[in-house]
């Protein structure tokens, strides 16, 4: 697929230059202008003309645990190790509210990820209108809730933006970003990015960072094991009554990372699963909101689980290390309070290609 349509970010365009010598914003009907010229280059290039793609908003249906219970040794060709695009975060840094906008804002739309593995949208932010995320300036955050799977950089990938601020009624919600971030990688070498990308009425960085040689993991399951206290007070309550931040970060073999961690803002290359009020089901398992992370083979993976106390300070907390691995799913304990909370993590290698398995007959 060309690529010089939309590449306002990590890719140089005249465009990029005019702004940094100051020259006007793109104007909101020129930015959906660019970015209905993309949508009808991708339906004219995949779904049109080759009719394996499905739809613009079709989402991708490759599992990031398609190599899981692989035997070791025995990994098809149709998986690989790779680079992945991880995301962080996504925040609003900056809204103009010369133009109109205060805050607190009910934000909804969606933000996905395309790469060329299937070349459909994977899911990184999904809210209807109504089901908005009221962001403040304290905390301007969205609730990420994906990738589904590992958003594999071995080709270019885009990432698209349409965003809106809900209004009193439909008619007056206001258009916050809609746009196209093109990634190319190894653009801007293997670290962090923060990547603002700024439109009339806000600016929003994008905290990314590209990872060589990556697996996918799938925190299958957190869950409080059942009569794991031995000596249940009369007045105790469960660890996660007031709620729960359950995090996870790479870190090397031997890496430590330091347990206290900032509350309100994710850290530095750290991936937020759940953060806030917690439902526990009936058979103990956590509801998170996201999944799916990419790991580095040669490093590990650190899952910290937090619990909220009743002022909303972080109370007691546990943390468990797991070793990438190209197959297999690792089980571990850690304690909160007198409680043992099992933590479960699937292991896959990344899908080389949707053609690649859709020939032997499965996805």
């Amino acid at each position: 697929m060309e690529t010089e349509d939309k590449t306002k970010i990590n890719l140089e365009t005249e465009e990029t230059k005019e702004r940094d010598k100051g020259s006007p914003r793109v104007s909101m009907e020129k930015e959906e202008k660019l970015f209905h010229d993309y949508r009808r280059k991708w339906e004219t290039s995949w779904s049109s003309k080759f009719g394996r793609c499905g739809r613009f908003e079709d989402t991708t249906l490759l599992s990031p645990m398609h190599f899981t219970y692989c035997a070791p040794g025995r990994i098809p060709y149709a998986a690989s190790t790779g680079r992945t695009l991880q995301f962080y975060s996504i925040k609003v840094a900056e809204i103009k509210k010369a133009l109109g906008l205060t805050w607190p804002l009910d934000v909804y739309g969606v933000v996905a990820a395309r790469d060329n593995v299937d070349r459909n949208r994977n899911i990184i932010f999904l809210r209807g209108r109504d089901d908005c995320q009221t962001l403040t300036q304290k905390d301007p955050f969205l609730r990420l809730t994906g990738p589904s799977r590992a958003i594999v950089t071995r080709d270019p990938i885009h990432l698209e933006i349409e965003l809106k601020a809900k209004g009193r009624t439909k008619s007056e919600d206001r258009v916050l970003m809609t746009d196209t971030w093109y990634y190319r990688d190894n653009y801007c070498g293997l670290c962090t990015l923060y990547t603002p990308l700024v439109t009339n009425l806000c600016t929003i960085v994008l905290s990314s960072e590209e990872l060589e040689e990556s697996v996918q993991a799938t925190i299958v399951g957190v869950r409080i094991v059942e009569g794991s206290l031995p000596a249940k007070k009369k007045d105790s309550s469960p660890p996660f009554k007031y709620g729960c931040r359950v995090v996870c970060s790479s870190t090397p073999l031997n890496g430590i990372l330091p347990d206290s961690q900032h509350i309100t803002e994710p850290s530095f290359r750290q991936v937020v699963l759940q953060d806030g009020a917690m439902s526990v089901c009936k058979d103990g398992y956590l509801d998170l909101a996201r999944h799916v992370v990419s790991v580095e083979l040669g490093r590990r993976l650190k899952v910290i689980v937090y619990a909220y106390s009743r002022s909303g300070d972080i109370a007691p907390r546990g943390h468990i290390f797991f070793d990438a691995q190209k197959s297999n799913v690792s089980h571990g304990l850690c304690y909160i309070d007198d409680y043992e909370v099992e933590i479960s993590v699937a292991w896959s290698c990344l899908v080389r290609e949707k053609l690649s398995i859709l020939m032997k007959g499965r996805v």
